[in-house]
């Protein structure tokens, strides 16, 4: 019997020039929702175009604001105009604290002196916080925050340090802002760290690593008086290292986060209120930070929290694989969770502008928000915008802004990148280790703004150049990955053939970092065989443009093995099954002498996918007799491409393809597969360890062709389903065996969601395998010439 069920699926076949979009990445753009031209009703972000602003020549720990200055801390010695080197002629003395105008990123004329006493030691007691001043001697005299009091008047110093003006002033410090004068009631003696502070009309809250402060215990969080800078009695303990503060809208209790299990006695893991008179602790309900497992050594610190209203939104890195490393943000006085992502990377400080929460981090696994996945090699995004309220969603909407800064020099100790935000509602400033912006030299500080103070003006990232195949004498397909831009989803592409000024097509489409389409034109009505070459223009909104390549010049014409066939054959198969055989026992390679060996199970001559020409293909009968297999032993490749059309509408499921040590029955050792489970769902795998796959989430058990590419290589595993990537894992190795290329069935024993049989029962169509891991670009050309 013919598969007449598969022809009823027939897609629509070209007459004329046609465009289309295969989406090339995991999922489509739709969960980037805003940028600096948004659709209507949805939140604008700042342009992704860092702004002049002048730097420093050490790291940035802490940002403040008080009106139109903004005050960075941390390790650093001088600072130095924008677009400049360290030793710049024009570069200014500052010890570890710098303020700065807001609007336009140059210096005033605050500058207080900051430092510590060197001492030696047999390593760095505090790593990454206190600078080796020569072998075996230290200084620590980092300022590792900086708050400012509700009137803007004052400024109070956290940190590592121990003088300030030659005074001497341990871990803390407070200036007047508008003379640079030091406070002098507030000096008090606290034996480590301050990390935290909070500051009220009437009271300095602190929280750190410290455990005596003035000579009395105080167990990591402390207070004292504004106005005499006394120590309060208020006394709450925490049991590790409080890192952040922040106080109610009313000022009535104290939000404390940090990588704290117990505050006074009270289980609780990261965060927890407590009382800004008494330092009782207060009722939290939620627990989103998860338990310490200390025989893991796994935690999550909370390290960064903002209140507006009555939200507090917070930021945490994780210790350990897979620990809470997003955001959240929940009810400041009840703790209520409204909403919590787990972006995976280590969120060091967040900032909330015009209803956008803007975050620093390494993300390199944002999927848990249905956007970027783990790749190999890892790719971070050290900078992220998302929708500070989820209307009532469970998560948040991340949001299109994507500007880049670097992890810092090789010597950095931690290698984050950012690691304090701090704005005004319309600047957006960024401190931190990184030493370039967007690739360009800027270290320590930037800064980003919105479309109407300071244009958009970055253009799209660059192009790969088209990939053009014949589709006929008078014919040719062009198709070309799209590119992304930091700040906007949709743009658009201008075709030119033949270096011409005249676009002969231009189409809009979304795209990111992760997700980037292919696009496709055929041009017909061409001279016959003639040859051509094309490139493509690429425009964001506000008419930022760049240009791909140009194509290689390609000429109409017939292949012997078919259009499809043809783009096949361009990108190195070996062996190529076309299967197109009416009788015998062999399937031919059409690039080569690879033949195949059909079991007794397998009918030939049905009908195959609509648009692979000849429309020949098998059938398998879900035996083990249905089968189709390399004829020989070989080792199993390492790095690979797996390519066919398949069509079932047998709810069974069953192996696909895969690599086996049994050249018939079940195999003993088998890897490198691609089946389908009782959902339909598409899975490919391969041991490492364990089974390592990647699930389609669609199905495809309804009876319609499907074009399948699996791949594996230095960055991974990636699987793509008619032209578009379903899913990748950074898994780079498999068993090393030697066997069979099988199709049609082979052992699942072991393997997640095993199917209700081992053998697959349907049709199959040109099959292909590579020596190499196919691109988006090949898989979306390969997709187009057999679509249409």
């Amino acid at each position: 019997m013919r598969l007449g069920y598969f022809a009823r699926h027939r897609p629509k076949m070209l007459v004329l020039a046609v465009a289309a979009v295969l989406v090339a990445g995991i999922g489509a753009a739709g969960p980037v929702a805003a940028d600096t031209a948004p659709p209507a009703g949805t939140l604008e972000t700042a342009t992704a175009d860092p702004q002049p602003t002048w730097q420093t020549d050490g790291i940035v720990w802490a940002l403040a604001r008080s009106g139109s200055t903004v005050i960075a801390g941390g390790d650093f010695g001088s600072i130095r105009p924008p677009g400049t080197s360290v030793g710049d002629s024009h570069q200014q003395v500052r010890h570890g604290v710098a303020a700065f105008d807001i609007a336009t990123g140059n210096p005033t004329a605050f500058q207080p002196d900051i430092g510590g006493t060197p001492f030696a030691a047999a390593s760095n007691p505090s790593p990454g916080e206190c600078d080796a001043a020569g072998t075996g001697t230290y200084v620590c005299k980092e300022v590792l925050r900086v708050k400012t009091s509700p009137d803007g008047k004052t400024i109070y110093l956290g940190g590592d340090f121990d003088h300030a003006e030659g005074q001497v002033r341990q871990k803390l410090a407070a200036y007047d802002l508008a003379t640079g004068a030091l406070v002098t009631n507030l000096a008090p003696s606290i034996n480590s760290r301050v990390r935290a502070i909070a500051v009220s009309n009437t009271t300095v809250y602190i929280g750190g690593d410290f455990t005596s402060v003035n000579g009395q215990p105080r167990t990591r969080l402390a207070a004292f008086d504004r106005a005499t800078g006394a120590l309060l009695p208020w006394a709450p303990t925490a049991d590790h290292t409080v890192y952040t503060m922040a106080l109610s809208t009313d000022g009535s209790h104290v939000i404390v986060g940090g990588v704290f299990d117990h505050i006074n006695s009270t289980t609780i893991n990261g965060i927890a209120t407590v009382d800004a008179t008494s330092g009782a602790t207060m009722p939290w309900s939620s627990r989103p930070v998860p338990p310490r497992n200390t025989a893991a050594d796994t935690y999550s610190t909370v390290w960064d929290l903002v209140v507006d209203g009555n939200t507090v939104y917070a930021g945490a890195n994780g210790h350990g694989p897979n620990i809470f490393d997003g955001r959240f943000a929940a009810d400041v006085n009840t703790g209520n969770l409204i909403w919590k992502d787990n972006c995976y990377g280590a969120t060091s400080a967040i900032a909330l502008m015009k209803g956008v929460l803007y975050s620093a981090s390494h993300a390199h696994d944002c999927s848990d928000l249905g956007a970027f996945g783990e790749v190999t090699p890892r790719r971070y995004q050290r900078l992220l915008a998302e929708t500070a309220d989820s209307h009532g969603a469970a998560k948040p909407t991340l949001l299109h802004w994507f500007p880049t800064v670097n992890p810092g020099p090789p010597n950095s100790y931690y290698l984050q990148g950012p690691w304090a935000m701090a704005n005004d509602d319309t600047d957006l400033w960024v401190g931190g280790e990184f030493t370039t912006a967007n690739g360009q030299p800027q270290q320590g500080l930037t800064r980003y703004v919105y479309k109407a103070t300071a244009p958009d003006v970055n253009p799209p990232e660059p192009m790969l150049a088209p990939m053009v195949t014949p589709r006929g004498t008078t014919s040719l397909g062009v198709n070309w990955q799209a590119t992304w831009d930091r700040d906007n989803a949709n743009l658009t592409y201008s075709l030119y053939r033949d270096g011409g000024s005249t676009p002969i097509y231009t189409v809009s489409a979304n795209s990111n970092f992760w997700t980037l389409p292919v696009l496709r034109y055929v041009d017909n009505g061409l001279a016959a065989g003639s040859s051509h070459t094309y490139t493509v223009k690429v425009t964001d909104p506000f008419g930022n443009s760049r240009t791909s390549p140009a194509s290689a010049a390609v000429a109409g014409s017939v292949s012997p093995l078919g259009r499809y066939g043809g783009a096949v054959a361009a990108s190195g198969p070996s062996p190529y099954w076309q299967l197109n055989e009416k009788s015998g026992t062999t399937a031919a390679d059409a690039t080569g002498s690879k033949t195949g060996r059909f079991g007794s199970g397998i009918q030939l001559n049905q009908s195959g996918a609509p648009g692979v020409l000849p429309n020949a293909a098998i059938r398998t009968n879900g035996t083990s007799n249905g089968i189709l297999t390399t004829p020989s032993a070989a080792a199993a490749p390492t790095t690979y491409s797996i390519e066919f059309w398949f069509g079932t509408a047998y709810p069974t499921g069953g192996k696909l393809v895969g690599f086996g040590n049994a050249a018939t029955g079940n195999s003993t050792n088998y890897d490198r597969q691609i089946y389908i489970n009782n959902a339909g769902k598409l899975v490919f795998g391969v041991w490492n360890n364990g089974p390592q796959t990647i699930t389609s989430p669609g199905s495809y058990q309804s009876g319609g062709w499907h074009h399948v590419v699996a791949t594996q290589g230095a960055t991974g595993m990636a699987l793509y389903v008619d032209g578009a990537l379903v899913g990748t894992n950074p898994t780079t190795t498999a068993q090393a065996i030697t066997g069979y290329w099988r199709l049609g069935g082979d052992n699942l024993a072991y393997w997640p969601g095993v199917p209700a049989s081992n053998w697959f029962h349907g049709g199959i169509d040109d099959v292909a395998f590579y020596p190499t891991a196919l691109t988006a670009l090949q898989v979306g050309t390969h997709y187009s010439a057999g679509n249409n």
